[in-house]
């Protein structure tokens, strides 16, 4: 095997490779045999065609194609593995010489992983700062008040709905989800909606109806509301009252292994702290990596950036409806986007993505960070664990797959923990 590389840029390669004949006789041999198995001839059985009459059946030019497909995807991978070429996806192939009992060549064009020439990381995540974590005796008493509430009990209630009631009802809106209705559970007072749509709801019995106006706030959560007037139709299904349970150091302990209301507090003090270190921890871990993507140019290979853009936008169709009640579709009218322009839109934070994931990777690949097969095992199984059997696991999942993602998860973990660990 003949082969000769170029560069087409930094994340793109193509090579020339010319099969002798001796290199490629073999698979046009094996080709034919395989013809010979599969030849079907009144008068014989399948497989069973002497020779001489099968080769005036054969179709010697699906022959030679066959055995050129095998051909180019051994010699190709053989080019890949015995150059130690990382490539990206599938190649390119073009075939530039292909005749009966004459070498074959082909070009492959094939994506690859860019050389990146990183900053001093060390340097840029040791001049970041972590901030103190603490936790405040109004988040303990919050969250006491939190447990609190959903430990109560209802009861069906014949009168008006009051502050603190629990009330089950549908509602619609013109300008929301098309005006389809949505069904919500709450606590007058205590829920996330509005404070002007749960002060409508005061007074209102099982089974009444009640149409009214309210204006959402302009620093809504969701653009294409904010500032906007809003009719809404709502029936009652249900009002109870709700009972709260005394906060005692008796309730404390159906809480869990809490002897009594102290250990209650701090054990919840121990969580909070523990979920308040987690999010310091990803803050300064993403604030490391965004000032390291910014002192270091990094070209991204098209084929990931096609894949990557087909995936969010798959993503966004399911998340939309969930998100802002209303149909991607209809996302798209609100915006005033097509399909391919909301996908373009999306290109730059992809990019930023994937520069920072092949940051990451060679960070990881510098300071040798590696996964035990131990913790490989462990994060699959944490995987694994979503699924409704090991049978609904095996249809939907390949180990090996699994693997792979398990390995790159923690020894991502692992790289950005070593950076967090130098910051201040």
């Amino acid at each position: 095997m003949k082969s000769e590389i170029k560069e087409i840029n930094s994340c793109q390669k193509e090579v020339l490779i010319e099969i002798s004949l001796e290199e490629f006789n073999p698979f046009f041999e094996r080709a034919k045999t395989d013809s010979f198995k599969n030849l079907k001839i009144d008068g014989f059985r399948q497989g069973q065609v002497p020779e001489s009459i099968a080769k005036n059946y054969l179709n010697e030019g699906a022959i030679l194609e066959t055995a050129t497909q095998q051909a180019v995807k051994h010699f190709y991978f053989k080019f890949i593995v015995d150059n130690n070429i990382e490539a990206i996806g599938g190649p390119e192939i073009t075939i530039t010489k292909l005749a009966k009992d004459n070498p074959l060549e082909f070009k492959a064009s094939f994506f690859v992983l860019p050389s990146i020439k990183l900053p001093d990381y060390k340097k840029i995540a040791k001049e970041c700062k972590k901030d103190k974590v603490v936790v405040e005796d109004k988040e303990i008493e919050d969250t006491i008040k939190w447990i609190q509430r959903s430990r109560s009990e209802t009861t069906p209630k014949n009168g008006p709905a009051q502050l603190g009631d629990f009330i089950d009802i549908t509602h619609s809106s013109p300008i929301i989800n098309n005006g389809q209705e949505d069904k919500e559970q709450l606590v007058i007072g205590q829920s996330h909606l509005l404070p002007d749509f749960e002060k409508e709801l005061i007074g209102l019995s099982e089974n009444q109806t009640k149409e009214f106006t309210i204006t959402f706030p302009n620093d809504y959560f969701n653009k294409e509301l904010a500032g906007k007037q809003a009719f809404f139709k709502i029936l009652v299904h249900k009002v109870h009252t709700v009972k709260m349970p005394e906060i005692t150091d008796d309730w404390a302990k159906t809480l869990g292994k809490f002897e009594n209301l102290e250990q209650l507090k701090t054990g919840i003090k121990e969580g909070i702290l523990k979920e308040k270190q987690e999010v310091e921890s990803q803050k300064t871990q993403a604030q490391i990596l965004d000032k390291i993507a910014k002192e270091c140019e990094c070209e991204v290979p098209q084929i990931l950036l096609d894949s990557e853009k087909q995936r969010a936008v798959v993503d966004f169709k399911q998340r939309i409806p969930e998100m802002l009640k209303m149909s991607f579709e209809d996302y798209l009218k609100q915006t005033k986007l097509d399909e391919k322009g909301f996908a373009q839109s999306l290109i730059p934070e992809i990019k930023e993505k994937i520069k920072k994931s092949l940051i990451l990777k060679e960070i990881k690949s510098k300071e040798n960070v590696l996964a035990s097969e131990t913790e490989i095992n462990e994060e699959a199984n944490k995987f694994l664990e979503r699924f409704k059997n090991e049978e609904d696991a095996e249809n939907k999942i390949d180990p090996d797959n699994l693997k792979e993602y398990a390995k790159e998860r923690i020894e991502n973990k692992k790289t950005l923990e070593l950076l967090e660990n130098l910051a201040q």
